[in-house]
């Protein structure tokens, strides 16, 4: 699995499982394999996220429009 974000400005994309579980990627090194942090199959929701100066969460907002219908056509 490749993913490649181009996002500028203070906010960051993650993806989040179905159980709302964050992968903080932006916290991961570029050359990392993050294989074992997925399952295969599973479902993923991408997240903007914005942070505070300090590093703290500011927003978290879903990239879908209707996350429970989503999950539930899977």
């Amino acid at each position: 699995m490749i993913i490649l974000i181009k996002y500028g400005g203070p906010w960051l994309l993650d993806l989040c499982d179905e159980h709302g579980n964050l992968k903080s990627l932006p916290d991961k090194s570029l050359i990392e394999n993050l294989s074992s942090m997925f399952e295969h199959r599973g479902i993923y929701i991408p997240i903007l996220v914005a942070k505070t100066t300090d590093g703290h969460y500011k927003n978290l907002i879903p990239l879908v429009e209707d996350v429970s219908a989503e999950m539930d056509s899977k």
